[in-house]
């Protein structure tokens, strides 16, 4: 802004001399009239080179704007925002799904082949066993088509032989020890 008010002052300061050696001249009406034209062009050119009033408050505005926010610091915030990829979430439930399906599968792929190999081993003895045998299979066969409750009186009676089985072996355990206690009175 000082160097354009310096240079209107310079220029004002020049239109001042050479107006003041225009008037020291001789009276020569042809040379008047080309300075006088010469200083209207120059008073036109500064006309024209008007001081920029309106822009200079702008800009003044803007820079008072500016002063008020570089005082204030800018307030830098990191938010860390993790996410998990679908995909990734799309693996994870067929893997659980896969653990949880594969022992089932193993489960039923054991139980198939015990059920074959049973299968097997009574065909066999269908074929290959003495009459006694046979007619024995083919009543079991006949009672299990008549008595189709028969699984759960088997799994009784297994029950009641288990049972039975626990008791003398408990009564033999306690048989050797009564006798040890006899050997142990009879050595006292």
């Amino acid at each position: 802004m000082k160097s354009v008010i310096e240079t209107l002052e310079a220029q004002e300061n020049k239109i001042a001399e050479i107006e003041a050696a225009i008037k020291n001249l001789p009276d020569n009406t042809l040379g008047v009239k080309e300075i006088k034209n010469v200083l209207e062009s120059i008073n036109e050119i500064v006309e024209g080179i008007s001081f920029p009033i309106q822009e200079m408050r702008e800009l003044s505005r803007s820079i008072a704007d500016l002063r008020l926010q570089l005082n204030q610091p800018v307030q830098n915030s990191v938010k860390h925002h993790h996410h998990f990829p679908k995909i990734a979430w799309v693996t994870v439930v067929f893997f659980l799904a896969l653990t949880i399906v594969c022992p089932g599968w193993y489960a039923t792929g054991t139980a198939l082949k015990k059920y074959k190999a049973n299968d097997t081993k009574y065909r066999y003895l269908k074929l290959y066993g003495n009459n006694s045998l046979k007619e024995t299979l083919f009543v079991t066969d006949s009672l299990h088509r008549i008595y189709p409750d028969m699984r759960d009186s088997v799994i009784q009676k297994e029950e009641e032989n288990r049972q039975v089985f626990e008791l003398l072996q408990e009564a033999k355990r306690k048989e050797k020890e009564a006798e040890e206690l006899k050997r142990k009175a009879n050595q006292k």
